[in-house]
């Protein structure tokens, strides 16, 4: 996952400067003082939308922004599906060297209970050792 913020902080000194619509200056100055109304500025900012004015004058900004959006787009997904990828090859690597050098609960189960019972016939055998001895010293002491 990447996470990449160049531009965080770069809208917090920005403000409004002009709040009145009035004071835009959209006129064209060439078409002199007296021209209240006129846009010609704000029809010509407006246009370079459409213009070609990016890529040695082959893309409108409108064309170059879809086309690093669908750029990005593209990259995230290969990004993406290599990150599974690449999981898969992680979890197929694990599995191998616990296939390997991995602890197989059965055959583990299988030698607690043999040795359980090992367990359990050295202290039957003691326990008839001790009664026997147990028989043999009060046969003395009588």
């Amino acid at each position: 996952t990447y996470l990449i913020r160049p531009t965080r902080q770069g809208g917090s000194g920005l403000g409004v400067a002009v709040t009145d619509t009035r004071k835009l200056a959209a006129a064209d100055p060439a078409a002199g003082a007296g021209s209240v109304g006129d846009n010609t500025n704000a029809l010509a900012l407006a246009g370079l939308q459409q213009s070609l004015t990016l890529s040695n004058g082959t893309a409108s900004f409108e064309q170059a922004y879809t086309a690093l959006v669908g750029d990005v787009g593209t990259r995230t997904g290969q990004a993406q599906i290599n990150a599974e990828a690449q999981g898969k090859v992680l979890e197929q690597a694990q599995n191998e060297r616990d296939a390997i050098s991995g602890v197989n609960l059965d055959e583990e189960a299988a030698n607690l209970l043999k040795f359980q019972q090992a367990y359990q016939a050295a202290a039957q055998v003691i326990a008839t050792a001790e009664q026997m001895f147990d028989t043999l010293l009060d046969a003395v002491r009588r």
